[in-house]
């Protein structure tokens, strides 16, 4: 709800009558920002609220609206030898880099890093924070692959291909310059 209080000043022969005028308006916003944040692979209704995205590759932050990309807080993953395990610190170094204020590129550390996503028009008055945890791909894994058992000899399916980590989030996707390989462990196994 907007509310607009307005005061005119009138000549001397009108002072005595109102000069003191309101108006409310409601105000919807009707195209809000949105980010698609990846989901666990097996629970729709359970969200990882963090946008994963392994290290030495380039991502490109895809939204609903024209925006522009923003460093906020980062901390840096470093494993600590006395306790063996991980810990965050803050970090004095970039964990990552904006490339033209749409994507983002990782380097070699680890951590997680806050992104300001604000929308980029003239009366930009949204604004979207974006949690990015830069760690590395535990497994791939495909959804459907049922379909290719009932598929005839010679025709083709395309499958969608997902990258998860240890606790089976999903990274983003449209992610460049990850480096997959194949291995051939049976001669009659695709």
């Amino acid at each position: 709800m907007v509310t607009c209080l307005l005061a005119i000043e009138y000549p001397d022969e009108y002072r005595k009558d109102k000069n003191w005028f309101k108006t409310s308006v409601n105000v919807k916003v009707t195209n809000r920002l949105s980010i698609n944040v990846p989901q666990y692979s097996s629970n729709a209704d359970k969200q990882t609220h963090l946008y994963l995205v392994p290290p030495h590759t380039v991502t490109k932050i895809e939204t609903n609206k024209q925006t522009r990309l923003k460093l906020g807080y980062s901390q840096q993953s470093v494993f600590d030898y006395s306790t063996q395990s991980y810990k965050y610190q803050e970090s004095s170094s970039p964990i990552i880099e904006l490339v033209n204020d749409e994507a983002i590129k990782t380097f070699d550390k680890y951590g997680k890093v806050t992104l300001l996503v604000e929308e980029g028009g003239a009366f930009s008055d949204q604004m979207v924070m974006l949690n990015v945890k830069v760690t590395d791909v535990y497994t791939l894994s495909t959804m459907r692959s049922y379909d290719a058992l009932n598929l005839p000899l010679g025709s083709s399916l395309t499958l969608p291909i997902h990258l998860q980590d240890e606790h089976a989030h999903m990274f983003a996707e449209k992610i460049s310059g990850v480096g997959v390989g194949i291995y051939l462990s049976h001669p009659k196994v695709v």
